[in-house]
């Protein structure tokens, strides 16, 4: 239309995922939990996707991790951590009778050979990056570390999750919500 010095702005704002929205609606609907996954590329994207995620007793320790496996080839390829984590839900369970109400936190993960990305954890140093996410609610693994003082493990690969992302304090630990479920 022959009109110069025209200027725009565009705001962008991060939407949640359509999946993640409805799933406490879902979850509650078949007395189930969900574990979802967010990006594993930085520690930013990860914070930013987690702040669009419902407040919800039925999502469980949200993940920014991947895992490394061998394939069938030998070759190590990464692939998405939830699966070795819900495993432990009922590993754990099977060791308690079958009563859901222990947590799957400081379980060895079985069939990995690493993490992407490392997430450094200590139980003892409160300024490390684990310790950031865990008071996010995310749940983390990380490897043992052996001979070194706050180590959890001194060997393989160790989950450690405990949070849903309930708003209520009472309904915050995922055991004490799969023993409500449970029950």
């Amino acid at each position: 239309a022959g009109l110069t010095g025209a200027t725009a702005t565009v705001t962008l704002g991060q939407i949640g995922n359509a999946v993640c929205a409805m799933m406490p609606t879902i979850c509650a609907r078949l007395q189930a939990h969900f574990l979802p996954e967010g990006p594993t590329n930085t520690r930013q994207a990860a914070i930013d996707w987690l702040e669009t995620l419902p407040r919800s007793e039925w999502i469980l320790h949200p993940l920014r991790q991947d895992v490394k496996v061998s394939n069938a080839s030998g070759d190590v390829v990464t692939k998405p951590m939830s699966p070795y984590v819900i495993a432990l839900y009922p590993r754990r369970d099977a060791e308690r009778d079958g009563r859901p109400s222990f947590s799957i936190a400081n379980q060895q993960i079985y069939g990995i050979v690493g993490l992407s990305p490392s997430i450094p954890f200590s139980i003892t140093d409160a300024a490390v990056e684990g310790q950031d996410d865990l008071a996010l609610s995310f749940g983390i693994a990380f490897r043992g570390d052996a001979g070194v003082a706050g180590s959890l493990t001194d060997g393989g690969f160790t989950f450690w999750g405990t949070d849903t992302l309930a708003e209520l304090e009472d309904w915050r630990f995922a055991n004490v919500c799969r023993m409500r479920t449970y029950m």
